[in-house]
């Protein structure tokens, strides 16, 4: 198994060709994330990790393919490993089924279709405006990155960048709802490709099912059509599907991920 350079992602991209996947993307087209293969000149298997999603694609009977399989760096406590079909999801459970130092769980994920003109401004807007007066919607900036990054509920928002000059650089988009100077939601960029965003949207436990998240999923969206980024959606459960629906995505299906964890010594 070897590791894959920035330059040498071109020779693993057919191995990813018609996955609709924005952190595949983010990776191939150099923005973020690291990839291993079989081998660089004629890669049959290979994986792509992103933040904490990895994806694997490629032929499973290739002699490498279980090294590949279920490589994980030893500093990633948890991975939602997500395959490109069956045969690549068999190889997962087979592979870690048999190791004491990491757990597997499979569940259910669900992906929206990528759709550039699925958003209506005046229905987003609506959501917007819907906010109670009480509350607030804020851009992040420098003070507000370093507040969520410390909070357990809301790091997602911003897990991806190492600073605050880091998610600026890289052209990142977020907001987050302010009630009595406490950030109680938040909606920002996950991982970033050419073109495009991934979604990460987080409310605190004690102000969900207010709204909250909707307006600021909404706000989001807004802003990225003016820059004319796509804001890409992946929903973990029934809950962010529902809400991804009401904002103007369209359901495209139901796929199964692993979440790989490493087990306590």
């Amino acid at each position: 198994m070897v590791k894959v350079n920035q330059n040498q992602m071109v020779n693993i991209a057919p191995l990813f060709e018609g996955w609709e996947e924005t952190m595949i993307w983010s990776c191939l087209d150099g923005c973020m994330g690291q990839a291993w293969a079989d081998q660089i000149e004629h890669p049959s298997i290979a994986l792509i990790i992103v933040s904490d999603f990895g994806f694997l694609a490629g032929d499973v009977d290739s002699v490498e393919a279980s090294v590949v399989a279920s490589y994980i760096p030893d500093y990633y406590e948890r991975l939602i490993l997500v395959p490109k079909d069956a045969e690549c999801g068999k190889l997962i459970q087979k592979v870690y089924a048999s190791r004491s130092d990491r757990s597997i769980t499979s569940f259910q994920r669900y992906a929206l279709k990528k759709e550039k003109d699925a958003f209506n401004r005046e229905h987003l807007q609506s959501y917007v405006d819907a906010l109670p007066k009480e509350y607030q919607i804020l851009p992040i900036d420098k003070e507000i990155f370093q507040v969520i990054k410390c909070e357990d509920w809301s790091y997602d928002l911003v897990s991806a960048f190492s600073s605050f000059e880091d998610y600026l650089e890289k052209a990142a988009v977020g907001y987050v709802v302010i009630k009595d100077s406490k950030i109680v939601s938040g909606v920002s960029t996950y991982t970033y490709y050419k073109g495009g965003v991934e979604i990460e949207i987080d409310t605190h436990p004690e102000y969900r099912r207010r709204g909250l998240g909707i307006a600021c999923a909404a706000r989001f969206i807004l802003e990225c059509i003016s820059r004319d980024l796509y804001p890409s959606w992946d929903a973990a459960n029934k809950g962010s599907l529902d809400l991804a629906i009401k904002l103007g995505y369209h359901f495209d299906k139901e796929y199964t991920a692993y979440f790989i964890q490493k087990c306590s010594e």
